[in-house]
Parts: C-alpha cells; structure tokens; sequence
C-alpha cells in the first residue's frame, strides 16, 4: 500500500519515483491490479482484470496524477484528464450488497463478470442484490 491520505492519491502512488529516472511501476501487470484493489480496500475479492483493464487503471492513474499537479502548480485542468476521469466515473460503480450471512460484498470493477457479487457468488438470481 501506499498511504497518501485518499484512494485517488494511493492509486496515484502506484508508480514510485515518477520524477526519478527509473521510475518503479507497482501495478504494471493485471494481476498486480487486481492486488492494488484489495488492498486499497476497493474491492472485497480480486476482480480478474485483463490487460485491457488495466491501460484503462493506468490512463486513469495517469490523468489524476495530472490533475492533481495541475492544481499545485495553480495551472489549468488538462481537457485530456478531465475526460479520462469523466469517462471512467460515468461506467459501472462498485455495487455493496448484503449477503444471506449478514456479510456485504462489492462488486462492478473490472473483470469479465462485472455484474455479479464477488463475495456471494452464485447468490444474484436467489434475492441477492445491491444494498439500498
């Protein structure tokens, strides 16, 4: 993990000595992804991210990073990450739901089976669905 004080600036922090001249990538595989996201708490279950998964995570990364220094250096926003933050919060939010044992599970990030509770598995069809 790491801490910065928000999701968005852990995710950011994925990529260690960006400035430096060897740069360490930290979710540079789908499977790392897939690790980032139960660690940062996200997510309950790995989703199985593929590769197209993650270039979306790390264009995402990538333009609130931008975002980010365009607000230190008292710049302007760049229209390009504006966009790519846009477009990724108008696709599929996490989804909580409560499961039969009283647990609750999230679900809705990558992964070809976007649409089912990750840790109720099998359980949407039986009244299983999101908390309200």
């Amino acid at each position: 993990m790491f801490p910065c004080g928000t999701t968005a600036l852990d995710f950011v922090g994925t990529l260690q000595a960006r400035r430096g001249q060897t740069p360490d990538e930290r979710i540079g595989t789908p499977g790392r992804l897939d690790t980032w996201f139960v660690q940062s708490g996200l997510l309950d279950e790995e989703p199985g991210s593929d590769a197209a998964d993650l270039r979306a995570a790390l264009d995402l990364r990538e333009a609130i990073y931008s975002l980010a220094r365009s607000r230190i250096d008292g710049g302007p926003l760049p229209s390009w990450a504006v966009t790519v933050v846009n477009r990724q919060a108008a696709g599929s939010p996490v989804v909580t739901c409560l499961c039969p044992g009283g647990e609750t599970s999230r679900y809705g990030l990558p992964g070809p089976d976007r649409s089912r509770p990750r840790g109720c598995r099998g359980l949407r069809g039986r009244g299983v669905g999101p908390v309200a």
